[in-house]
């Protein structure tokens, strides 16, 4: 979460290699996460508390100001349309926003428990189609579009949680400390040089940058940066990332409309580009804590939103 708030700073220099893996990274720990359920009723119960209550709760109450908004001009059913169908936008009128990663994991994990044996075929069909429609040079900003480029990510996760060979690295980093920093050092670098060379990489337009192969690979540099530092931080136990864990969802939906009063306020500030960089870093820090005490407030009252999740708090 925090590197989806960092990447919507857009750290000048930076964001290229923060969107080389940021997104990819969501759906990787989502489709570890994921099992087939043993009945598709068990399924659809899981799917509809954890996941589309939430996003039409939180969904509605993003696009509450736009309705009221557009009431006298008549356009007000744009954002509603754009809401239940995982657009971003439509007709230039905000819908679904960020909460297009619940959308999209949605059809992914309907698509996950209806085919659990077809991972390779799915990501082979949803590449390929995401490369006609770069081809093309199609900008939909539309959920299920976005899945192209998802399910893959989603399905190298899952495969993670069937084998051993993850849990036993994860288990030899710790004793191995200063070799696994040095290794997490050359992928920041590989990672960096990647974004570089091929673009921000947008997934919310299913755009993969220059080339999709630089995509994948920064990708996977990236991502095992990440679950490497994680398995070296195995052993802290913290209250404040549990409840930013836990409430991801109440954070992907508003924080973009927090960072835009520190954002405004370091750009008028005239940084040169590493205080400026550094300075967005930190607010990206401060936003996901100051969530902390929302997501407890939404447990207590609005647990709906939460989904089973809130059970956990």
């Amino acid at each position: 979460m925090f590197t989806i708030i960092w990447g919507h700073c857009f750290p000048d220099k930076v964001s290229g290699f923060i969107y080389a893996f940021n997104v990819p990274l969501f759906f990787i720990i989502s489709g570890y996460l994921c099992h087939k359920e043993s009945s598709f009723n068990l399924f659809c119960n899981k799917i509809i508390h954890n996941l589309i209550i939430p996003y039409f709760v939180l969904g509605f109450i993003k696009i509450a100001p736009i309705v009221v908004e557009h009431l006298s001009d008549g356009l007000w059913m744009w954002p509603v349309l754009a809401l239940f169908g995982g657009f971003h936008q439509l007709n230039d009128i905000p819908g679904c926003g960020n909460l297009w990663f619940v959308y999209s994991l949605i059809i992914i994990k309907l698509l996950y428990q209806c085919f659990p044996r077809r991972k390779l075929f799915l990501s082979v069909i949803s590449f390929t189609g995401a490369m006609i429609y770069n081809i093309i040079g199609l900008e939909w900003s539309w959920a299920v579009t976005d899945i192209l480029l998802a399910i893959p990510f989603f399905m190298i996760g899952n495969y993670m949680a069937t084998i051993s060979f993850f849990s036993e690295i994860a288990s030899k980093v710790q004793v191995h400390a200063v070799r696994c920093l040095f290794i997490v050092g050359i992928l920041i670098v590989l990672t960096g040089l990647i974004g570089y060379y091929n673009g921000d990489a947008y997934m919310y337009q299913c755009h993969y940058g220059k080339t999709i192969i630089l995509f994948v690979l920064g990708a996977v540099f990236g991502c095992s940066m990440i679950f490497i530092v994680s398995w070296m931080l195995n052993g802290v136990s913290s209250r404040i990332i549990s409840i930013s864990s836990i409430g991801t969802i109440v954070t992907l939906a508003f924080h973009v409309r927090i960072l835009h009063l520190p954002i405004n306020w370091i750009s008028k500030q005239g940084f040169d580009v590493v205080t400026q960089n550094i300075s967005l870093f930190v607010c990206s820090i401060l936003v996901l804590v100051a969530f902390v005490p929302v997501i407890l407030f939404v447990k207590r009252f609005f647990p709906i939103v939460l989904g089973k999740r809130a059970k956990s708090l």
